[in-house]
């Protein structure tokens, strides 16, 4: 999944062993995919599927709060090639509801050795928030670029077309990989230009720095991760998010 502690973006189909994080739980994954998916070439079967759990502190939806508090996630994916779709659930445990559900589809390729491309599509229903109550479902449109030159820079946009009428997102990410042993540690950033993007404003919204380690217990990937977010934009906030996912694939 993709950290979604902070929005998770949707992750392109990759071609490693590591899933994308589709959860502010989520936000982080996609860091991790994005540092790691370009340029690389690691053999799969035609169908994978892939599960994921997590805990987070808090639930950050591109960067506004989507949570009363802490939260559970889970997802699912299948790929198939370079196509790839998922559900994800997101649920508020101190109101004890759920808030969230998501249908996505994304195809990725690459482009060349060192730069991938994914564009895709999602469905993202919404009840029962703290804030906004229920909102009717809502499409979005997505692409993205993602590097293995040095940074890892990636790039990724998104355009809501129903519930906020066109809203965008514009990020800008750069992250690096280091393997410690068994270990793998991600550290990443990310920029947000968001232009009425679930919110009455545009402008360079907020920016995150995040870090990771990825443990492999056998079948089940364990990812601890700890997010700092700092606000631009007057009706953004400063949080600090950590969160604990697992993951396996069969």
């Amino acid at each position: 999944m993709e950290y979604r502690s902070i929005r998770p973006r949707p992750a392109p189909a990759k071609k490693t062993d590591v899933r994308r994080n589709h959860s502010g739980c989520s936000a982080l994954a996609l860091a991790f995919v994005a540092g790691s998916a370009a340029g690389q070439e690691v053999k799969e079967p035609e169908v994978a599927w892939s599960a994921d759990l997590g805990v987070s502190s808090r639930y950050l939806f591109s960067g506004l709060e989507f949570s009363s508090g802490s939260v559970t996630q889970a997802g699912l994916t299948m790929t198939y090639g370079g196509l790839s779709v998922s559900g994800f659930t997101n649920y508020d445990v101190r109101t004890n509801e759920l808030n969230e559900a998501d249908l996505s589809a994304n195809y990725h390729a690459q482009i060349s050795e060192k730069v991938g491309m994914y564009v895709g599509a999602a469905l993202y229903h919404f009840q029962n928030l703290k804030q906004h109550g229920k909102w009717d479902p809502t499409t979005e449109l997505f692409f993205g670029l993602s590097t293995s030159y040095p940074g890892n820079p990636s790039i990724h946009y998104a355009r809501d077309y129903e519930l906020t009428a066109g809203g965008q997102l514009l990020q800008l990410s750069l992250s690096q990989d280091v393997g410690l042993g068994p270990i793998r540690v991600t550290s990443a950033g990310t920029i947000s230009y968001n232009d009425n993007y679930y919110r009455a404003g545009s402008d360079v919204s907020h920016y995150d720095l995040s870090l990771a380690s990825r443990v492999e217990l056998g079948n089940v990937t364990m990812t601890p991760a700890i997010v700092y977010q700092n606000a631009i934009a007057d009706d953004f906030s400063n949080h600090w998010v950590g969160a604990l996912n697992f993951n396996t694939t069969f």
